[in-house]
This record gives structure tokens, sequence and C-alpha cells, in this order.
């Protein structure tokens, strides 16, 4: 559904990580900055 969209998340906390897994699932390209301790997400 959004291939080929680019979104930026700039820090944050585990609510903007659940959002990054649903952007991700979309197949949004995601780019994050700011995040410490991701492992993986």
């Amino acid at each position: 559904m959004l291939t080929g969209t680019q979104i930026l998340i700039v820090g944050g906390d585990s609510r903007q990580l659940e959002v990054i897994k649903k952007l991700s699932e979309l197949n949004a390209t995601v780019k994050i900055i700011g995040f410490e301790n991701l492992g993986s997400i």
C-alpha cells in the first residue's frame, strides 16, 4: 500500500516503535533517528 513512500521518524518511545512496525508491514521505507537500544523491531 505504501510502496515508494519514504517516512522519517525522529525520536520517540515504544508507541512510535509500533507505528514503525505497521509502516514497515505496509511496505513504506522508514528511516529512524534518535532511538536507542532498538535491538530488532
